[in-house]
């Protein structure tokens, strides 16, 4: 049963306003393995995404609330995205499929429903960078920019990206029926969360408080992968938090190039509440405020008790990630110094940080890495954790030549070459621009399917692909990312 059979009090109609002259960037090959989609000409397939397709015009929208920069807003919903519905892939799995940026919805506001190519193209590209580092997220589809004109900051392209998950469901649906006092209605949406999403524990006599439990693991597990590949969300509130433990909503996000716990990627966060390294914390504390809604189905101590296994699930998660970057399985009783030496060098140095890691895997990469360091204190830094790292490798590979081989294909395995750096994308959006558009749209798709194919495959090299793998210009340090799309 589907979401909109299931919960119809969470539903409302939306009238698609499609765009003007639609032109394809993006359609996925995975866009093919639905039934409804597989024999359907490109050209249709435009018309699907941009709601002017007969047969696709049963849109909807959700509602929901939460808690936005930890100030309750009792309603929000889709502002943006309007469901095409719930469709069957080629592996019988029931996928959700949604545009975002179709135009208005009941839960608009003041704004005009509309997405740009500047926050599509970064959605569609980090969601594919995303899921080839193994990073839980939703995904995106297809693609189509178009010629009409959609008023930001200044004049810019309006698009569209159509994204797929198993569900979107927030933190904030919850929250909307517990906060609105729906009780009926909110153990129906559990119940079919749980059903569809947790299937192992829909018959279980203690089915919420399991699903609450696999909650918490899996948030916390996503954030030790956002840690570890550097990752900034830039807007963690309670409505962009998935039910699932995926990543969604990507707005003003960005990846680290150096390593800075204080790093901020949303330049509306003034506060740093959403800087890099609060991230664990905060959706820790999403987390407690969904709990607070679920009083009525799991008892107080057994909340407290799941919230706080959290902290531990975390660390464990986020140490065994890290130290795949380094080429250590194994456990040992030097790992949590050689952490905390690791992070400490991190900090102080300003290595780029995806670098660092590739470098590691090189034959002089050591003495590499300490060449390129400026500071007396990032070179004490860095022998304190060459010591200890040193020791480490030694204890699991050895120093013959076959195992340190072995170790650095390892390593390169898990470290990526390529990563979507802002700049990556903003010299295709700047190609891209309204007041400079000419006749560079072949060059603009061109540039983005050559990130696109890199980002799918970040750990192999790509030939031609160098300028892709490149530390970010000085020229682009300090994008400022808004929420604005």
């Amino acid at each position: 049963m589907t979401l909109k059979q299931r919960l119809p009090f969470m539903v409302f109609p939306v009238q698609a306003k499609p765009l003007k002259n639609p032109n394809i960037v993006f359609i996925d090959e995975d866009l093919k393995s639905f039934n409804e989609f597989s024999a359907m000409p490109t050209s249709e397939i435009v018309k699907v995404v941009n709601g002017e397709h007969e047969n696709f015009q049963d849109l909807f929208s959700t509602v929901y609330c939460g808690h936005q920069f930890g100030y309750f807003v009792p309603q929000l919903g889709d502002g943006r995205a309007s469901f095409l519905g719930t469709f069957k892939n080629h592996r019988g799995n029931l996928v959700e499929l949604q545009m975002k940026g179709l135009g208005r919805t009941p839960f608009s506001r003041r704004g005009d429903g509309r997405a740009v190519f500047r926050s599509s193209l970064r959605e569609y590209l980090c969601s594919h960078a995303m899921k080839a580092l193994g990073i839980p997220t939703t995904e995106a589809l297809a693609l189509i920019d178009s010629e009409e004109i959609v008023y930001r900051e200044e004049k810019e392209w309006g698009a569209i990206v159509l994204r797929a998950a198993p569900s979107f469901l927030r933190f904030g649906h919850v929250e909307f029926l517990y906060h609105h006092g729906y009780k009926n209605e909110l153990e129906k949406l559990l119940d079919y969360t749980i059903e569809h999403f947790y299937p192992d524990y829909y018959s279980h006599p203690n089915a919420y408080v399991l699903f609450f439990q696999d909650l918490v693991k899996r948030t916390a597990k996503l954030m030790a992968n956002w840690q570890t590949y550097g990752f900034c969300h830039g807007v963690m509130n309670t409505d962009n938090m998935s039910l699932l433990g995926l990543t969604i909503d990507y707005g003003p996000f960005g990846f680290l190039e150096a390593f800075d716990l204080k790093h901020i990627c949303n330049h509306s966060d003034h506060e740093g509440r959403y800087a890099f390294g609060e991230q664990p914390l905060v959706a820790l504390w999403n987390l407690e405020r969904l709990a607070d809604c679920l009083g009525d189905f799991i008892d107080q101590d057994t909340l407290k008790r799941t919230l706080g296994t959290y902290r531990e699930l975390f660390n464990l998660e986020y140490l065994r990630l890290m130290k795949k970057r380094l080429g250590l399985q194994s456990s040992n009783e030097l790992d949590a110094e050689l952490m905390n030496v690791l992070l400490n060098f991190l900090q102080v140095s300003a290595v780029d940080y995806h670098g660092f890691f590739r470098n590691l895997a090189e034959k002089d990469g050591l003495e590499f890495i300490f060449s390129q360091l400026k500071s007396a204190e990032s070179k004490a830094s860095f022998d304190q954790f060459k010591k200890i790292y040193q020791a480490r490798i030694d204890l699991e590979w050895g120093r013959e030549e076959e195992s340190e081989q072995k170790r650095f294909d390892f390593m390169n395995s898990v470290n990526p070459i390529y990563v979507l750096r802002n700049y990556l994308a903003q010299k295709i959006i700047d190609q891209h621009r309204y007041s400079d558009q000419g006749n560079k749209r072949d060059q603009v798709l061109c540039e983005s399917q050559r990130l696109l194919k890199v980002l799918q495959r970040p750990f192999d090299w790509h030939e031609g692909c160098d300028d892709l793998s490149r530390v970010c210009p000085a020229e682009f340090l300090n994008i400022e990312i808004s929420c604005s799309s």
